[in-house]
């Protein structure tokens, strides 16, 4: 079997793939929590991309070269590229947990908060999900649920008073950085006009669009499916 790999269709093939899956998971009116299956697939979407992003970090940006030895030179397929079943057999046995040591040993405000981080260390698209996972639990505990663009920014503006990151002196400074843009953001959703501090949220990177909506978007997805 071949599968012909059109990287500009994936994301519409995996919606399209997706949509089934996730029908069950609409949310209800009443914001009651989720019955354990809905909860697992929830749990699976986020350990999947977290993995994921431990996979992919050490090896994020770097020239398709200088990695071939751990990814198979798959950066430079082609789109045409025809996949086999051996190509994803060998792509999936050369997918290994590496350090950061080799290819970003520094640490970096958007990616790992470690120098020479260890195997398995995540990067911001797993500490975003992480602000997400906070403003749920909280919301949930004061009977807040649904989750509301308020409960969110309170989240993003209070990550860095969490024991994670009060209790590594390191870690302060990285983490004002990294959400510099989003805590001006959570000012002005929560009614903050000094624009030395906020700023609207359509403004976040001077306006140009980015990824970083990719990295709380697909669980809000799936807790709002359809909406």
């Amino acid at each position: 079997m071949a599968v012909c790999f059109h990287r500009r269709d994936f994301l519409a093939l995996s919606a399209a793939i997706a949509a089934p899956a996730l029908a069950p998971l609409r949310a209800a009116e009443t914001g009651q929590v989720r019955r354990i299956a809905d909860a697992d697939r929830i749990r699976g979407l986020l350990l999947g991309s977290m993995i994921g992003d431990a996979l992919g970090g050490p090896i994020e940006f770097q020239a398709s070269a200088s990695v071939t030895d751990h990814v198979l030179n798959c950066r430079a397929w082609p789109d045409t590229r025809a996949v086999t079943e051996n190509d994803l057999r060998e792509f999936g046995q050369s997918l290994k947990l590496m350090p950061y040591e080799r290819f970003r040993p520094e640490t970096e405000a958007y990616g790992q908060w470690q120098t020479n981080a260890p195997a398995g260390t995540v990067t911001d698209d797993t500490r975003h999900k992480m602000v997400l996972i906070n403003a749920l639990r909280d919301a949930q505990a004061n009977a807040r649920l649904p989750l509301t663009q308020q409960d969110l920014a309170r989240a993003y503006l209070q990550f860095a008073d969490t024991p994670a990151i009060v209790s590594r002196s390191q870690y302060g400074d990285l983490c004002e950085e990294s959400f510099r843009e989003f805590a001006k953001a959570a000012h002005w959703v929560l009614g903050n006009r000094h624009l030395e501090q906020a700023a609207p949220p359509d403004r976040i990177w001077g306006g140009v669009p980015t990824c970083c909506g990719q990295m709380t978007m697909l669980p809000l997805a799936a807790l709002y499916a359809g909406r």
